[in-house]
């Protein structure tokens, strides 16, 4: 015997059904990219470069999306970039370096559009002072700039891959170890360092990369040089300092593992990583100190502004950045509303 509904209860069936078909409308009319308005689904930040006070560059990959962002610093606030990268679905934004006006970020493309997700190339583009993008393709994965000027800049990437910017093009040099390359960092056009998988160290002397002196079996995710001191980010913990031109292993402040290094104004080196973790050498007193960590995030990167404010960031569920002013960290949102869904 099938049952009546009553009268009442079907009212407000009707007029809920009526409010969700409203309410579906009113946005489909608004644009595909209302639900972005206050829609943080997280930010991988992969890299970070400074070029002022309270001003620079970073990057990084919206997981929610797969969309890699260009995200820009005025007056210590960050902010979607205006002029974003050429970038498409499963390009994956790893390095930045600025100069000026000109802006290089770069990455990886895994090809998943021919069911291939294995079939992975890299990639460097370039904003130049007019503010057009230019993309320039590799065959593996770029994973790290360093850039001495305009016309004197250096990538490292998978497969022991080595591109040289001479101001007009990317060269590519030979490179023996093909093993993949982490970081690199230049000291002047005669002394730079790239460093990789399970200890692999390159040295360049102004006309060739060779192989350094193998040093530890942990991978150096990141390299920083001031004019008389030279630091490695490492796996596990370990951490490894340049002297005189050497490099010798340096009592470990944690057993983490450290993803970025930087050296701010001062001579001081920062490492940052895995839970959240970051420390400061003190070149006073010779000694790690431990700081507070901003958040229990795995920390990507890090970079010191000319006032001595040292930002980092990592895989936030909020788009977070951290600014260490010395005595407390500072965070600052960036509100993900202008990439595509």
């Amino acid at each position: 015997m099938r049952h009546e509904m009553p009268r009442q209860r079907k009212r407000t069936w009707r007029w809920l059904a009526l409010s969700v078909w409203l309410l579906v409308g009113a946005l489909s009319a608004c644009g595909p990219n209302l639900a972005l308005l206050n829609d943080n689904n997280g930010l991988y930040v992969n890299g970070i470069t400074m070029t002022a006070p309270g001003t620079g560059w970073a990057v990084g990959l919206e997981p929610g999306k797969h969309m890699s962002v260009l995200i820009q610093a005025v007056h210590g606030a960050w902010a979607l970039a205006a002029s974003q990268p050429p970038v498409t679905l499963g390009d994956d934004l790893k390095a930045v370096a600025a100069i000026g006006s000109t802006v290089w970020v770069a990455g990886s493309n895994t090809d998943d559009t021919h069911g291939n997700s294995t079939q992975e190339t890299g990639f460097i583009a370039t904003k130049n002072t007019d503010g057009v993008w230019q993309r320039d393709r590799f065959g593996s994965s770029i994973n790290a700039l360093a850039f001495l000027s305009p016309t004197d800049g250096w990538g490292v990437g998978d497969s022991g891959l080595i591109v040289h910017w001479t101001g007009s093009s990317w060269v590519t040099l030979p490179d023996s170890m093909n093993e993949p390359l982490y970081s690199v960092a230049f000291r002047s056009p005669t002394d730079g360092w790239a460093g990789g998988f399970l200890g692999d160290l390159l040295h360049y002397d102004g006309k060739q990369w060779r192989p350094a002196t193998h040093i530890t079996h942990e991978s150096f995710m990141g390299l920083a040089l001031s004019a008389s001191d030279g630091w490695a980010a490492m796996t596990s913990g370990e951490v490894f300092r340049q002297e005189n031109g050497v490099w010798t292993g340096d009592a470990a402040p944690i057993n983490n593992n450290n993803n970025a290094a930087t050296i701010d104004a001062s001579g001081n080196a920062w490492l940052v990583g895995d839970h959240g973790s970051v420390f400061e050498y003190q070149t006073n007193n010779d000694q790690w100190q431990h700081i507070a960590q901003p958040a229990d995030e795995q920390l990507n990167a890090v970079a010191a502004d000319p006032a001595g404010v040292v930002w980092v960031a990592g895989n936030s569920t909020n788009a977070n950045f951290y600014a260490w002013d010395g005595t407390r960290w500072r965070t600052d949102t960036v509100m993900l509303t202008s990439s595509s869904p």
